[in-house]
């Protein structure tokens, strides 16, 4: 029997045995096919079962977009699973290691990003109904420059920082050239605001934007390229908003961010969002106020709140949120039917900085601890330059707030269980709170068909309120009609 007259269950057993198990990557890694391309030429019959494989998973820079769009046509782009797009950045030379990127380079980085996405997704637009059912595509996006400290090899990357650390040694300030920089998509005519997106993807199903390793991608950028994405199911995304030096800029990205959010398809049912920021390392510091001048409401908690009610399954990470993302303040003035309401969510899981949006810590000192005296040692202004230095509230480590405010965390847990009684397939809700690498507090629902407990777990203890029980209670009765276990617990 000749290979192009076998059977197609032959044929597939053969190439999967071609196939060995180092080429088979997981979910949302890249596949090595180059081993099994060569057997596509032995039939189209075997064309058709080794390209299945090989075009499964594609890594894009901008320079392959056009290949890209020549290679994969027809049937080729029924086999898509993956796309790993790299916006790789200019190089820059060894005197911009030395200084922060100019006005100009962040325009002209914005000006390659915004030309990648828009070529990928012109090219992408067309293939519409040539997935199979319930399937898509995966995609990755990340940016960065070769010239990078963090895109370097291991012993290039430390012959970089060697020859900067030396007496007299290079000027280079490393990944801080871009500490500043936050990419955004831009009209390529004015570097103004991005309508730059014209074409919509409806093959992508889920997408996993990490901007890069220090690079900052702009939040309502990231919400942009998801509104081009009507089919769009999984939404996974690291994003920054932990600028330390310039509030003004923070609360600038933070606040164009929640405009943005109405922006995200309704497609879209799960959600995992690291929104990253830490609270001072010294915890005498009271954290800056991030609301808008003319609002004493969060609103980009307020605007992820409506967002969340179409999700089954939320994830937020290191994120500074509100209890109004639970529950609106003026709740008490609305009907039931304009309540929120999240009829299909199943997980919520909240890792959330120990501060609110409005610069109040949510932990105050242990009463029972005594102050200690703390040798803080040298100044560090002494031995670093000026803009080495770490904000002030991060020059000294301070970490004493372990105690939960009975105040603001009793009203915070009066929020979510009002929610969770609007929630009513919700399986399990966890809400813990980190200073730090430090778990200082956290708290677990959890719901079977016949049962439904609560745990808070502290140190020192956390005791709720009744408020805060009566609203859990009621929360288990209603949606399940059981009593509710309690307990807390003293320890992590």
């Amino acid at each position: 029997m000749s290979p192009s007259d076998m059977p197609s269950e032959l044929v597939t057993l053969i190439v999967s045995h071609l196939i060995t198990p180092s080429e088979t990557a997981p979910a949302g890694q890249l596949q090595t096919p180059d081993k099994v391309a060569i057997y596509a030429t032995v039939s189209k019959d075997w064309q058709k079962y080794i390209e299945r494989h090989t075009f499964s998973s594609i890594l894009l820079t901008p320079a392959r977009l056009d290949e890209f769009d020549q290679i994969i046509r027809g049937p080729r782009r029924k086999y898509v699973r993956l796309i790993a797009l790299d916006v790789v950045l200019d190089s820059y030379d060894e005197e911009a290691c030395g200084r922060y990127e100019t006005e100009e380079d962040q325009q002209k980085n914005n000006r390659l990003f915004t030309r990648t996405l828009q070529r990928l997704f012109l090219t992408m637009s067309s293939w519409e109904g040539v997935q199979e059912a319930d399937l898509g595509i995966y995609m990755s996006v990340k940016v960065y420059s070769p010239s990078d400290l963090s895109r370097l090899g291991q012993e290039e990357g430390r012959a970089r920082r060697a020859r900067k650390n030396r007496r007299g040694g290079a000027n280079d300030i490393l990944d801080r050239r871009f500490d500043k920089s936050y990419l955004r998509l831009v009209n390529p005519e004015n570097d103004g605001e991005a309508s730059a997106l014209p074409h919509s993807v409806s093959a992508i199903t889920e997408i996993d934007i990490t901007a890069g390793n220090l690079r900052h991608m702009c939040p309502a950028s990231c919400s942009l390229i998801l509104s081009k994405l009507p089919g769009l199911r999984t939404f996974n995304a690291y994003l920054w908003d932990n600028e330390r030096k310039d509030l003004d800029l923070r609360k600038r990205a933070r606040h164009e961010f929640a405009s943005s959010i109405n922006l995200w398809p309704a497609s879209i049912s799960k959600v995992d969002l690291q929104y990253y920021n830490v609270g001072p390392a010294d915890e005498t510091f009271i954290p800056p106020n991030i609301l808008p001048s003319s609002s004493n409401q969060d609103p980009l908690s307020s605007n992820l709140r409506a967002f969340s009610q179409q999700l089954t399954d939320l994830t937020f990470a290191d994120i500074t949120i509100g209890a109004e993302f639970f529950w609106p303040s003026a709740a008490s003035q609305t009907s039931d039917s304009l309540l929120p309401h999240w009829p299909h969510l199943i997980s919520l899981t909240i890792n959330y900085t120990p501060i609110t949006p409005s610069g109040q810590w949510l932990f105050e000192r242990d009463p029972s601890e005594e102050e200690e005296e703390i040798e803080w040692g040298e100044d560090p202004a002494l031995y670093m330059e000026a803009d080495e230095l770490p904000a002030p509230q991060d020059q000294r480590v301070n970490p004493f707030r372990k105690k939960a405010s009975p105040e603001l965390m009793n009203a915070f847990y009066v929020a979510a269980g009002k929610a969770a009684g609007k929630m009513p397939v919700l399986r399990q809700m966890w809400l813990a709170a980190s200073t730090g690498t430090r778990l200082s507090h956290s708290f677990q629902y959890t719901a079977t068909a016949t049962s439904a407990s609560v745990c808070w777990r502290s140190m020192p203890l956390f005791e709720p309120s009744e408020e805060v029980l009566d609203v859990w209670k009621e929360a288990a009765r209603k949606n399940l009609e059981v009593d509710l276990e309690v307990s807390c617990v003293e320890g992590y």
